[in-house]
């Protein structure tokens, strides 16, 4: 796999929820290339978003 394949728009649905530790989870997918994040912290929260990014070079 090239860090080139990462490149391009990803769509991505995140959840979160929290009382009174938190926890999140995003995940981006591209086609066949796929991204995970995850984290831990403290707060009050629930929530779910929809939406999207772009990882371009800089020339």
């Amino acid at each position: 796999m090239s860090i080139d394949e990462t490149l391009g728009t990803y769509v991505a649905a995140e959840a979160s929820m929290g009382i009174p530790k938190s926890g999140e989870a995003q995940i981006m997918t591209k086609g066949e290339v796929n991204m995970s994040l995850a984290g831990a912290g403290k707060g009050f929260g629930l929530g779910v978003t929809l939406g999207g990014m772009t990882i371009e070079k800089v020339p």
